[in-house]
């Protein structure tokens, strides 16, 4: 399936939630996920409120950086998203409805990077931890570590001879902040780095911060 999203699409707030449909069923019929109920237009937003006999307000997502930040906190039984469910069923069907796992990895370009989200960094006293490395002409540069899990993360943190903190980097918009706000000091960013026998940093996959900047989380 493929679709484009032309921004702003609309959320429905209702009841301090988000007004949903059934997605997924048990075998005794139980509904076991819902689907957030999406609109391309408070119009069709309102028809549907309207059918489904139900109250609730429209809620703009102004842009991909701000749809991929709400999937990211949506947890179960909120596994999927359905746009512009049809009034005359009172949303029992939609135009389509996709899994929040199979947006971002398929269809949203800024979600897909070749990391998942949250990724962790190691909070120092005075700065975030990095790798002092050299460019192949000799000159030095700075790698940040950013690590794909936490345990990852806490196991390097173990490793060295000074005091550092997992920090969790939630989103896309957090990465970029990070990235972006240690310029011009670091220069690409280690994924994962360890710790040899010597005690001497291992980079691992290394990035430069201009990929993942311009790549992978662009403005």
């Amino acid at each position: 399936m493929s679709f484009e999203l032309e921004y702003p699409i609309y959320l429905c707030s209702h009841k301090g939630g988000f007004a949903s449909i059934g997605h997924e069923t048990a075998d005794d019929g139980e509904f076991t996920s819902f689907a957030i109920v999406m609109f391309s237009s408070t119009e069709k937003l309102e028809r549907f409120l309207a059918a489904a006999g139900i109250e609730g307000e429209p809620l703009a997502v102004e842009s991909e950086k701000l749809f991929i930040r709400f999937l990211y906190k949506l947890q179960a039984p909120f596994t999927a998203i359905a746009f512009d469910p049809l009034p005359d069923v009172a949303g029992s069907h939609a135009l389509w409805t996709v899994s929040v796992q199979s947006l971002l990895q398929e269809h949203l370009p800024l979600a897909q990077s070749p990391w998942e989200y949250p990724l962790y960094a190691l909070s120092g006293v005075d700065d975030w931890e990095m790798i002092d490395g050299a460019r192949s002409d000799g000159d030095s540069m700075f790698l940040l570590c950013l690590f794909c899990s936490e345990q990852t993360a806490t196991a390097y943190a173990d490793a060295l001879d000074k005091k550092v903190t997992p920090q969790e980097i939630e989103t896309p918009e957090a990465l970029r902040l990070l990235v972006s706000g240690l310029l011009p000091a670091i220069t690409a960013v280690a994924f994962d780095p360890a710790i040899g026998e010597d005690g001497t940093p291992i980079a691992g996959t290394c990035m430069s911060s201009d990929t993942i900047l311009e790549k992978y989380i662009p403005e």
